[in-house]
């Protein structure tokens, strides 16, 4: 008399992947929410601030206002970018790509590339019939020492920290996750560069 094998087992079941976290899991979406939602923000915020500069009897025409609205601006799109990505759980500064880096390598290459900016810039301008940078006057850089320390101060530091921490660190990093790296970075430089339109 035989005896019936008992069934084998069925095979285990394969892993769920895990979730991608930080930057990595962004989707996409991500970087169309944050630009949307970064202008319009900052566009509400600069609108209360003309409405206090008028009443004061100011005008959006003097530097202290455009300073004003700058450290707004920075402050909106930092605080949106990472609003936005906490929806996705906790997040770190890694994720907005800020980490430590090497003071000789780091220091070097930020000297080739003003070496070569120069050179680009040398040649563009003999090539482009240029007009003067009204931007440094319009910050109060010409008036006094503190209105030049506000300049430095804003142009070096704050606003290429928030635009960099919004565009490259938010925007441009879930962009690549969707659309690959390439492409990603021709849309957010493109609309990098619009924002500084004039």
């Amino acid at each position: 008399q035989w005896q019936q094998s008992p069934p084998w087992p069925p095979p285990p079941a394969p892993p769920e992947p895990a979730p991608l976290e930080g930057a990595e899991g962004w989707p996409a979406r991500f970087g169309l929410f944050t630009l949307f939602g970064g202008f319009l923000a900052a566009q509400v915020a600069i609108g209360f601030l003309i409405v206090f500069f008028e009443i004061g009897g100011g005008s959006i025409e003097d530097p202290a206002f455009i300073v004003l609205a700058s450290i707004i601006q920075s402050v909106v799109f930092v605080a949106i970018a990472v609003a936005i990505a906490r929806t996705r759980g906790p997040v770190s500064a890694r994720d907005f790509g800020l980490v430590r880096a090497p003071l000789a390598s780091t220091a070097g290459k930020s000297v080739a590339i003003f070496l070569a900016y120069l050179l680009i810039f040398g040649v563009y301008s003999m090539l482009v019939d240029l007009e003067a940078d009204e931007t440094p006057d319009k910050l109060g850089a010409d008036s006094g020492t503190l209105g030049m320390i506000g300049f430095v101060l804003m142009a070096s530091i704050v606003a290429p920290f928030a635009e960099e921490f919004f565009f490259r660190g938010m925007v441009f990093r879930a962009f690549a996750n969707g659309m690959g790296v390439v492409l990603a970075a021709l849309v957010s430089g493109l609309l990098f560069g619009a924002l500084h339109i004039d």
